[in-house]
């Protein structure tokens, strides 16, 4: 890829867990006070100014900050053809985290190149986008994904899709991860359409459009 700046990168692939770590970073919940409100009922608002919230929400960024670091050490490579003489003489006496430090001091371009790394490392939403557009399955000439399904009364995460997405594929979890991002998001992506497909087939009479 090419930052805005004109460097040419080359980006490899860091391991499913790898990438996982970096989106496990969460922020800090704020916390709440309570407020009255019309009719003396008193509410929880949240008070994001409080100092130890504040504290904590700083230590999360430099946290988030640190992981992003560690997969573009990882994964990105700094290609030959430097325009600046400065960041040449780096390149060519191999002070790479130097390098990549300076070519990727742009927010933007680092948001870039994480999120492709991720993109070829683990399950991506927009990897099951480009799945689900590739499957190109239909009901009633309207893209099966646009339909929607009854909610479930319970709740899963990311994790559990993904093994459930490997075991209905008959492949164990580790195999599994040994995919590239991609193939891992279009496994993911065949087992929501197909069970989304096999409701949508035996459901009522008359279905509503989701």
């Amino acid at each position: 890829m090419i930052t805005k700046s004109g460097y040419r990168l080359e980006i490899g692939r860091v391991s499913k867990q790898a990438a996982d770590a970096l989106l496990g970073f969460a922020p800090p919940e704020p916390p709440t006070r309570k407020v009255t409100v019309w009719g003396g009922v008193e509410e929880e608002i949240p008070d994001p100014a409080q100092p130890e919230y504040q504290k904590q929400l700083q230590e999360f960024y430099a946290g988030l900050k640190v992981a992003q670091w560690e997969l573009l050490h990882q994964a990105v490579k700094v290609l030959d053809n430097i325009p600046h003489q400065e960041l040449r003489e780096l390149w060519e006496v191999g002070l790479e985290d130097a390098l990549r430090y300076i070519v990727l001091s742009d927010p933007e371009d680092t948001a870039t190149v994480v999120n492709e790394i991720l993109y070829q490392a683990t399950v991506t939403q927009r990897g099951i986008e480009e799945a689900q557009a590739k499957f190109g399955v239909t009901w009633r000439d309207v893209s099966l994904d646009k339909w929607g399904i009854p909610k479930l009364p319970c709740t899963y995460s990311q994790a559990f899709l993904e093994r459930k997405a490997a075991k209905y594929s008959l492949l164990s979890y580790a195999e599994f991860c040994q995919l590239s991002g991609p193939e891992q998001s279009e496994y993911v992506a065949f087992f929501l359409l197909d069970a989304k497909l096999e409701y949508k087939a035996n459901e009522p009479k008359n279905p509503k459009k989701g």
